[in-house]
């Protein structure tokens, strides 16, 4: 039993190395201080603008979404497994920094802020499908992935260079990437524009639906707040994409809306670290527990975890393996060599002392304990994951 004790830290420590180490503390501090720079100029840029329509509501929404993903992100860097997803939220929440650039004075400010402005539709993309890993998975993820990247920065730069951006009312500066002003070649680009991401949304949504139908009860509840935030999210952006050729307040709203909905992403996985900090500590109260017999309720919640918290108990055929693995006749032979019994199939000596009945229950319950203890070590290797 406690070779089983004793092999479970180095799996959880194996498994935690997998993928890129940690970032340092210092580079996690410059990152954050970037974010908060970055955050506040974005707030100035929009306080001072003259042609922004709401700056009060654009400065909070921008401090409120660049924060929390960039917030989120920042404690993931710290942990080995999640720094993929990590920098994906890091780089959603600078992303949500260039909508301020459309609200500058400066024209080439200005002009970079309206090139660069879906390009948080296309991280939001990225990160719901690579959630929660940070790794895309299948081909078709990398495609819309890739897809969505072109569409709102090859697409959307196209546009703009023959976009004389006369439909927004308002005094803005001058577009200086301006080739050949042409509203109809500039409307129907920024349509297709608008006809892929959705196409696209779509797709991913359909993604994030099979997951979730494909998952386990416990981790469709981890996967839920994801899901449905990502749909709302996806929907609110291609609302206002479509939108935006032809009304310049209601792209404003769809796409506001979007950024919303998106603070579902970094609340998830907020609270998929919590449940995962939250089991490991379990696992590690019953490791250091003596050598008796483990409360039931413990059992019920820890020894499961291979799949995935589905509340049932050690199964009756995970008993049996265990006895016939080379730990359960270790156990056995051991068992037989102090009760005087010799062979493994030799009859125990006419004469010789028989254990007593309890000691005979107390072998039985070693072994169930044993299976559990290997069940745990699996569920810390889970945990650490």
């Amino acid at each position: 039993m406690s070779d089983h004790v004793a092999l479970a830290p180095p799996q959880v420590e194996a498994r935690t190395r997998d993928g890129p180490r940690p970032l340092p503390a210092w580079l996690v501090v410059a990152i954050g201080a970037a974010a908060l720079a970055g955050t506040a100029a974005a707030v100035y840029t929009t306080a001072v603008s003259d042609h922004a329509p709401n700056p009060v509501g654009h400065a909070a929404l921008t401090v409120v979404v660049c924060l929390s993903f960039v917030g989120t992100g920042l404690l993931a860097l710290r942990r080995s497994p999640s720094i993929r997803f990590g920098l994906l939220l890091v780089a959603a929440g600078f992303a949500a920094l260039l909508g301020a650039l459309h609200d500058a004075n400066d024209a080439v400010v200005y002009t970079t802020g309206v090139i660069t402005a879906n390009l948080f539709f296309a991280v939001i993309v990225h990160a719901l499908l690579a959630f929660p890993k940070g790794r895309l998975g299948s081909r078709s993820g990398r495609i819309l992935v890739i897809a969505a990247y072109v569409d709102v920065l090859a697409v959307q730069g196209l546009a703009v260079l023959f976009d004389p951006l006369t439909r927004w009312h308002s005094d803005h500066p001058r577009n200086v990437a301006l080739v050949h002003a042409s509203n109809p070649l500039s409307t129907t680009l920024e349509e297709l524009e608008a006809a892929i991401a959705v196409a696209i949304a779509l797709a991913a949504a359909a993604v994030l639906t099979r997951r979730a139908r494909a998952a386990t009860p416990a981790a469709r509840r981890h996967f839920a707040p994801v899901v449905v935030g990502g749909k709302i999210t996806l929907l609110f952006f291609s609302i206002g994409l479509v939108l935006a050729p032809l009304s310049s307040g209601a792209a404003v709203i769809g796409i506001g809306l979007g950024m919303l909905a998106s603070l579902a992403i970094p609340g998830a996985f907020l609270g998929v670290m919590l449940q995962g900090r939250l089991s490991r500590a379990a696992v590690g109260t019953l490791l250091a527990r003596p050598a008796g017999r483990a409360p039931a309720r413990a059992r019920g919640s820890v020894a499961p975890a291979r799949a995935q918290g589905c509340g049932r108990r050690v199964p009756r055929r995970c008993r049996r393996a265990t006895r016939h693995s080379s730990a359960g006749r270790g156990a056995r032979r051991d068992a037989d060599r102090a009760s005087g019994r010799g062979g493994r199939d030799a009859r125990p000596r006419q004469g010789a002392a028989q254990p007593p009945r309890a000691a005979r229950r107390g072998q039985r319950g070693g072994r169930l304990r044993n299976c559990e203890r290997t069940r745990v070590g699996d569920a810390a290797a889970d945990g650490g994951a």
